[in-house]
């Protein structure tokens, strides 16, 4: 049995997930569903830079992906180093 963690009178509630500052973690402190939510963004942002890219302006499709892609897979990326190799290469 956990014990009752209080805050300003209210009680906290135990979770097997955590986010701080947009990086998930798990109770054991894997960082594989972090990794899967990054590939999910990166993905649907690559395919709006495709789809932009084929129906219009390739200087625009790149712009957007240096934008909202790139920085989307950099955030927090030093922090992924430590990560197995497995794991790496998922991300």
């Amino acid at each position: 049995e956990l014990p009752d963690i209080r805050w300003g009178g209210d009680r906290i509630s135990y979770s097997n997930k955590a986010t701080y500052l947009g990086f998930g973690v798990n109770k054991t402190l894997t960082m594989g569903p972090h990794i899967q939510r990054l590939r999910r963004k990166a993905a649907t942002l690559s395919r709006v830079c495709k789809a932009l890219n084929f129906a219009s302006n390739y200087q625009v499709a790149i712009r957007l992906y240096k934008q909202l892609v790139r920085p989307t897979l950099e955030y927090a990326a030093l922090t992924l180093r430590s990560l197995p190799v497995t794991h790496q290469r998922r991300y």
